[in-house]
């Protein structure tokens, strides 16, 4: 039986590489290849998603380095909201990334400079909004919004 809300077709769409050869690897680090084959990001694809990662994860929240992450409790209690306590916080976060990069890794894909950060959180919504420019070691930039 199939639901009405989700026609038999619309998950072989999704899938058939020939109408979208293109993967999505915002958030996604599995995807179909063109030969219909299941790969794996990489190369900047891959540093993109282990920053937006490191910014989705609370400090202590991964079990096995609670030193890894955000700390939110005190970004999000902190009244009024202080930008450079903020920056501070996300920058180190981010720059912790390096220190678990291969030599050949941090050679290509290590962060040389955070460019700018910016924060804005929505009381109404309770959501924030982060934005990021990051310098690679290989000269390339990364704009990600997280």
């Amino acid at each position: 039986a199939t639901n009405s809300s989700y026609p038999a077709t619309a998950f072989a769409t999704n899938w058939d590489v020939t109408q979208n050869p293109v993967p999505n690897t915002a958030y996604n680090d599995l995807y179909l290849d063109s030969g219909g084959n299941l790969a794996t990001v990489g190369n900047i694809d891959d540093m993109s998603q282990t920053v937006v990662q490191s910014l989705w994860m609370w400090f202590g929240e991964y079990v096995f380095n609670i030193f890894l992450g955000v700390p939110y409790k005190l970004i999000l209690g902190n009244t009024p909201l202080q930008q450079s306590l903020i920056k501070f916080y996300l920058t180190n976060s981010i720059l912790l990334i390096n220190d678990y990069l291969t030599p050949d890794q941090l050679a290509d894909y290590g962060i040389n400079q955070i460019v700018n950060i910016g924060f804005s959180f929505n009381k109404l919504t309770r959501t924030d909004n982060i934005t990021i420019t990051i310098l690679l070691n290989n000269g390339q930039n990364i704009n990600l919004s997280a």
